[in-house]
């Protein structure tokens, strides 16, 4: 994502500068005039829980994702490993439990529950880059890798 694009998700649209994120709706009108974002890194990705409180940003070259509460505006930090990179997000698509599947550059999944607020790294996933990922309606995580392959996991993390 380029520094001043614009991109659509969830019915609004975010403009993505150097640190900040503006999001409208799909009228054009500003919701939220920034979100305020501590590092200059490049915004590679942005994605909604799909009860919509929630939007998960991915930095590049971060050891962290960034998560934007949209009823408070507050922000927050998933923290991983201090030697992994986050390359991938995705949440899952169901409103009454929601899961975001993290990615990262050396093949380890992460999950965090959004209800718990607990983060699950599992290992070994892949053992190179995750470099994308898509969430079935039925709750199965496919993963595709830098490794050539893909894998198939539930919610759980489990093959």
């Amino acid at each position: 994502m380029q520094s001043g694009s614009l991109s659509l998700c969830s019915n609004s649209f975010f403009h993505v500068g150097k640190a900040r994120v503006k999001l409208y709706n799909i009228y054009g009108e500003c919701l939220y005039d920034g979100i305020q974002l501590s590092r200059h890194d490049k915004v590679v990705d942005l994605d909604w829980s799909s009860d919509g409180k929630i939007l998960a940003i991915l930095q590049q070259s971060r050891c962290s994702v960034v998560l934007w509460e949209e009823s408070s505006s507050n922000l927050s930090a998933i923290d991983l490993s201090s030697t992994q990179h986050a390359t991938f997000l995705q949440w899952i698509k169901c409103k009454t439990h929601p899961v975001l599947a993290i990615g990262t550059n050396s093949g380890t999944l992460f999950l965090y529950d959004a209800i718990t607020r607990v983060t699950m790294p599992i290992l070994g996933k892949h053992t190179d880059c995750i470099t994308c990922g898509a969430w079935s309606d039925a709750g199965l995580l496919a993963l595709g890798s830098s490794d050539c392959t893909i894998t198939i996991s539930d919610k759980a993390g489990d093959t």
